[in-house]
């Protein structure tokens, strides 16, 4: 809450009371509760544009709820539209806009008792910072389904949150052994009952956190420089020269990431299957008497 007992919340709902054709909120942050609160007072008859992210670790965290997408649904005149760098918190109606730091959250609108500090300023449309800002997120902004977002709850749900521990050295390390599966089960993760297998390769796939429909090219470019931020994985691809990397050259790279009922060989062993099949032209997978990792390009 504010010095002068105005909540965020009440800055955005007062902007919007007043509205005449359609109005806008534009936060990576949305969820039910706080947006119900700002459909109580938008006018009937206004349109709603929504620019939001979801990525599967906010949602599996509770950041971010794709179900404001039904909440939407009901209410009709609406639309949706996902960007994935998306930080900028907009609210416009007409000409006059907020701009700041504030989600479509309780705790962003000063109005939870374990509420953020938060800032928001009126301006309008035609100021030239969020003119440009406009023109980025139109630029890069794909429109959201039910489809989509069940999806993507899917995928988050998989998630075990307490185990993840983000720091400034989070390294994403696949453990599952069917990458050639992964990207049909990005577009299109499977529901109900789920095998260990298929479990660990959609946690996989969700703690790469990509934002949904991604083209195959492009989440191989996405997985590729996820593996790539792993040293071993870079030493490999950086070194032209033809070798064998076995698992006794490279075990102390994975010792520091094994636990939670995955071995270093464990990872060692889904490391080679995720190095030979995104990176094809360059590595393949080889059994001596152990599996180990060929450095080799492809003959013409």
């Amino acid at each position: 809450m504010n010095s002068v007992n105005v909540t965020n919340g009440e800055k955005i709902r007062s902007l919007f009371r007043e509205s005449q054709g359609q109005v806008s909120i534009i936060a990576p942050y949305i969820k039910t509760k706080a947006l119900e609160s700002l459909l109580e007072v938008i006018p009937s008859d206004a349109s709603i544009r929504c620019v939001t992210s979801w990525h599967p670790i906010d949602i599996a965290s509770g950041y971010s709820e794709p179900e404001i997408i039904e909440l939407l649904d009901q209410r009709g005149n609406f639309s949706i539209y996902l960007v994935d760098n998306l930080h900028a918190k907009i609210y416009i109606a007409g000409i006059n806009c907020l701009v700041g730091s504030s989600n479509v959250t309780l705790a962003g609108f000063g109005e939870s008792e374990n509420s953020n500090i938060e800032i928001l300023i009126k301006t309008d449309i035609n100021n030239s910072d969020v003119k440009l800002a406009l023109s980025e997120i139109n630029q890069n902004s794909q429109l959201a389904t039910l489809e989509i977002a069940k999806s993507m709850r899917r995928i988050a749900d998989s998630i075990n949150v307490s185990s993840l521990s983000f720091t400034d050295s989070y390294m994403w390390l696949p453990k599952s052994r069917t990458p050639e599966k992964s990207y049909n089960y990005y577009i299109n993760p499977p529901s109900g009952y789920l095998t260990e297998v298929d479990r660990i390769l959609l946690q996989d796939i969700a703690t790469a956190n990509f934002q949904p429909s991604l083209s195959f090219d492009e989440y191989a470019e996405r997985i590729k420089l996820l593996l790539l931020n792993f040293p071993l994985a870079n030493s490999i691809i950086d070194n032209p020269i033809d070798r064998i990397i076995s698992f006794e050259d490279s075990h102390t790279y994975f010792e520091e990431y094994s636990g939670d009922g995955f071995s270093s060989e464990d990872l060692w062993l889904a490391f080679v299957k995720w190095m030979a099949y995104f990176f094809s032209d360059e590595v393949m997978e080889k059994e001596i008497t152990r599996i180990a990792l060929r450095r080799a390009k492809k003959l013409e």
